[in-house]
């Protein structure tokens, strides 16, 4: 579903982004601490520590940012399904709200390019045209359902 939702595609590009940077940054830290490893003289080991110190702290921030932009956005893609976990189908005011609410935790991970990413999708959302014209495209409703079955949650 989230390939009809255009700006949340930007989303998931971002994570694999912050991934690709989480992986540079645990390779190294890897590197700085073999580095330490190798150091000999105590000006030399006071100087390798401090490096690995942040370095392992930009580590950390780059793991962190990954962590949790993947765990809201595995949320996210279990909102847009048509039925929930339990199988029960999903309301249109049941799904905004839990959009909003991941919207909003979304924003508050420290991340600049997160939050431009998340305007125009905040923007589509406080439109009620755009959030009733993009949720769940005809196409995909037939497809999944009958229409006795959408045109109730839908107006």
């Amino acid at each position: 579903m989230c390939d009809y939702f255009h700006e949340f595609q930007d989303l998931f590009t971002l994570l694999h982004q912050l991934e690709r940077k989480a992986y540079a940054a645990i390779r190294q830290e890897d590197e700085t601490a073999q580095k330490f490893a190798h150091a000999k003289s105590e000006s030399n080991l006071h100087q390798r520590l401090h490096q690995y110190e942040q370095v392992h702290q930009a580590c950390e921030h780059a793991m962190a940012l990954y962590d949790q932009l993947d765990i809201l956005l595995h949320l996210l893609r279990e909102t847009l399904q048509l039925c929930s976990s339990q199988g029960k189908r999903r309301t249109v005011e049941g799904v905004r709200a839990e959009l909003t609410s991941l919207l909003d935790m979304i924003e508050e991970i420290d991340c600049t390019a997160i939050i431009k990413t998340l305007q125009p999708i905040k923007l589509t959302f406080r439109t009620p045209l755009g959030w009733r014209s993009t949720y769940f495209p005809r196409s995909i409703l037939s497809a999944h359902s009958t229409p006795q079955q959408w045109y109730v949650g839908v107006t």
